[in-house]
Order: structure tokens, then C-alpha cells, then sequence
């Protein structure tokens, strides 16, 4: 009986050993197009299952000779493949702070309480909200704690909004080649201007979708790279940070503002979940503090971020 959960737990090693260094082919994935290039891509999310269930493999291998157990710390690298993370802002900064929330809320959902009461309790600077429904939009338009907004309601999974609490310049409704929104603002701060993207691509539900996907995200960075003003890529990008499309972010000075918490689905508080929520900085910003929201009712959980920065001219100064 033992002798042969040995046999299947070594059938199994290198497989999710593979798995878990896949992140690494990341770059050379970002650059191909194709199906092998889509299903190593959808391979590659689910780096916390491939973790969770090396331990057990691991285990049951070590039954026979402890020399396996010298493979468990590879469980932790998630945490090193993924891309690279903002760096924290020093105890002593005293340098402006900015508090921004996503929120995939879900097509389905029609009354916006729960997020209301979320964030009255904790608010934040910006709030972006991902699948708005037309009922969703009406409720967010009435909202009188963040009296600036843009919203583009779908009836598909879709719409979004950006909503504020400081005066929005420069605002843009953009749409890619599926004819999905986007929105670009200028968020005009007293400590200074701040350049926004919300945004939701397409999921990579075939080679094309992830084609899609991977050169919106990368347009959302290279048109921010060559500003130093700070700038945000906030969203559910329908990728983690071990995916390719994530590749050219790192190259451009761009890091990651979240954490690898799972954000979706949030079945099981996100047990077996991805992180596909995120937001991005450039190199204007210093992270100060990351934690998923609270369930909403909605299949994703919501992130937060607060990050530090030196004040900066406002939107009308240029």
C-alpha cells in the first residue's frame, strides 16, 4: 500500500515541479502567440494549488527516504516567480499618501450596500469598480462620498467606473478591439496629480482573447512609461503575476502594488484561488500597505492599496 502511494506521489513530483518553475518561461510566452503559448499561459495562474499540494507529494516520497523533504521549501516559490513587488515606504516617510480600491462587484449584482458600507468605514481616494451593470451605475451615480466619476455601465460583465474624492481632469472613455471599455483620468489631489487606468480585458478563453489582453495591458504601460508623473494601472486584468502579461511591466519600471492574496474566485474565502486583481505602480511610488477587501457578494474578492509618494504638480499645472 505504501510502496505504491510512493510510485504515484514520484509520477506526480515532477509534474508540479515543472509547474511551479512555468512563471519562468513567462517572458518568452508574452512574446508568442498560439495555442501551446495560451495553455502553458492558463497553466501558469495557479501557482498556490501546484504549492499546496507539493507538500502532501513530498510527504508521502519522504515515507521511503527523508532525502525528499529537501524539496518542500520549493513550495515558496510563488512568492519569488511572481512579478517583482513594490518597495515599501520607509516608517519615517512623510511623504502623501493615496488610497485606492478594486472591486469586481459581478454583472449580477444590483444593489451597491455592501461596497457603500465597506468604504464609509474605510475610504479611500479612488475607487475603481469592474462589471457594472446599468442598475450598479445608477446607484454609484447617486453615491455623494466620491462626487467625481466616470462610469460606463454594460450589460455584459464589462462596465466599469472610476469614482474619487478629489476633482477628475482629462477623463477618457477608451475602447480596445472587442470594443471593451476603459477609462483614463487625471485625478487631481491636493498633494499633487495622479494618472489612472481602470481597466478589465478580456479573459484569455482562447489564444486570441489572451493575445488581446496581453497587448492591452502592455499599451496601459508603455503609455505611462515615459511620464513621471505618478500613474496607476488598477483592475481585474484577468491574469496573475505569473503570467505573461505581466512580462513587460518590470522592463518599463513598473512593479506590483498587491499582495499574491487570492482574489478570485472567492468561493471557499479564495482557497484555490488566483490573484487577478491588481493594481500597478510606476516608479513614483512607494507601497505602504495591501490587503484583500472583504466579501461583497461578489465572485472576486476586492483589493486595497495605500501608497506613498512626493507631492507632485496638480492636473492643471501639467
Amino acid at each position: 500500500m505504501i510502496d505504491a502511494m510512493v510510485r504515484r506521489a514520484r509520477l506526480l513530483l515532477p509534474l508540479l515541479l515543472v509547474a511551479l518553475l512555468l512563471p519562468l518561461a513567462s517572458p518568452w510566452l508574452h512574446e508568442r502567440d498560439g495555442r501551446i503559448a495560451w495553455v502553458l499561459d492558463l497553466a501558469v495562474h495557479w501557482q498556490w494549488l501546484y504549492a499546496l499540494a507539493l507538500l502532501p507529494v513530498v510527504s508521502v516520497c519522504a515515507l521511503r527516504s527523508r532525502r525528499w523533504l529537501i524539496l518542500a521549501p520549493l513550495s515558496l516559490l510563488p512568492m519569488i516567480t511572481a512579478a517583482p513587488r513594490l518597495g515599501d515606504a520607509s516608517a519615517a516617510s512623510v511623504d502623501s499618501h493615496f488610497t485606492v480600491v478594486s472591486a469586481n462587484v459581478h454583472l449580477a449584482t444590483r444593489d451597491p450596500q455592501a461596497l457603500f458600507a465597506w468604504l464609509a468605514d474605510a475610504p479611500a481616494d479612488a475607487v475603481v469598480v469592474v462589471e457594472v451593470s446599468p442598475d450598479y451605475a445608477q446607484a454609484l451615480s447617486r453615491w455623494p462620498d466620491y462626487p467625481f466619476r466616470v462610469i460606463e455601465p454594460a450589460l455584459d460583465p464589462f462596465g466599469i467606473a472610476v469614482l474619487s474624492r478629489h476633482p477628475l481632469a482629462n477623463a477618457q472613455v477608451l475602447h480596445d478591439t472587442r470594443g471593451l471599455a476603459s477609462i483614463d483620468v487625471a485625478i487631481d489631489t491636493p498633494q499633487g496629480c495622479v494618472a489612472l487606468r481602470a481597466l478589465h480585458p478580456m479573459p484569455p478563453i482562447s489564444p486570441e482573447d489572451k493575445a488581446i489582453r496581453d497587448r492591452e495591458l502592455a499599451a496601459a504601460v508603455s503609455d505611462r512609461s515615459p511620464s513621471v508623473r505618478p500613474a496607476l494601472i488598477v483592475g481585474d486584468f484577468n491574469a496573475t503575476p505569473w503570467s505573461s502579461a505581466f512580462a513587460p511591466f518590470a522592463r518599463q519600471g513598473w512593479r506590483r502594488a498587491t499582495s499574491l492574496a487570492p482574489t478570485w474566485p472567492a468561493w471557499g474565502r479564495g482557497l484555490v484561488g488566483i490573484p487577478i486583481d491588481q493594481v500597478l505602480a510606476n516608479a513614483a511610488w512607494q507601497r505602504v500597505d495591501s490587503t484583500r477587501g472583504p466579501d461583497l457578494g461578489s465572485d472576486h474578492f476586492p483589493v486595497r492599496v495605500t501608497l506613498a509618494r512626493a507631492p507632485s504638480p496638480r492636473c492643471d499645472a501639467g
